[in-house]
């Protein structure tokens, strides 16, 4: 948003309207929570004079509050769709999996992108420049990027979500819109709850050579020591 206001202040002849549109909607947004209520009325006016229907509509969950507040003063606010969220699992521990509203999905050639998955579920969101280090050890300086962005691309296609995962100005992060789950993750918490477990397999089958898999895998059985004494 900050971005996207800063593009839009200084060079709004050079956005696509549907990118001016999300910027004014969510200003008008934080205009309301801030409670300049005149300041998000102007925002969410200009907003509808760009006659973007689809790029309204497609806001309508996120924005509920600020739709609802717009249609108590007068303006033609679509009602939200109700989404269903999609729910995605991935299990790295011993044999490589990965679901889809309970469904496993053949991974086929798109084995970088659970690693992607992996990474940004335990890390956050994080720089493209960070995740390749971390997972992409071996690729050339001028590849890199490109392998980030077929990774990112694939995990949406695996998904069939195209909002699964996101690069906005260089930092990755996934969608919160979905519901994800990990069962490395799951481990560690009931091994730091006390829970003895017995694991079907190391981090991504011990198939993941690099030296931040290797720390996820040090790490865990560092728990699973601490826990067992």
């Amino acid at each position: 948003l900050e971005s996207g206001t800063r593009r839009l202040d200084t060079h709004a002849e050079e956005l696509e309207p549907m990118e001016q549109t999300r910027v004014l909607l969510y200003r008008a947004k934080l205009a309301l929570e801030r409670g300049t209520h005149s300041e998000a009325l102007s925002f969410l006016s200009e907003a509808l004079k760009l006659d973007q229907p689809f790029v309204v509509q497609d806001e309508a969950q996120p924005l509920r509050d600020l739709y609802t507040w717009g249609r108590t003063v007068g303006l033609p606010l679509p009602t939200p769709l109700e989404v269903k969220r999609t729910e995605v699992r991935l299990e790295c521990l011993g044999r490589l999996t990965l679901s889809v509203n309970g469904q496993n999905v053949p991974l086929g050639d798109a084995r970088r992108a659970p690693h992607l998955l992996a990474y940004l579920l335990l890390e956050g969101p994080s720089h493209w420049e960070r995740v390749s280090e971390c997972i992409f050890e071996d690729a050339e300086p001028g590849q890199a990027y490109s392998r980030i962005k077929n990774a990112a691309s694939s995990l949406r296609s695996l998904c069939g979500d195209s909002r699964a995962v996101n690069l906005i100005d260089g930092v990755l992060y996934l969608s919160p819109d979905c519901t994800w789950s990990l069962d490395y993750l799951e481990a560690r918490q009931k091994v730091q709850q006390g829970q003895t477990l017995t694991l079907p397999g190391p981090f991504f089958g011990g198939a993941l050579y690099t030296e931040w898999a290797e720390e996820q895998r040090e790490q865990l059985q560092l728990e699973r020591k601490i826990q067992l004494n």
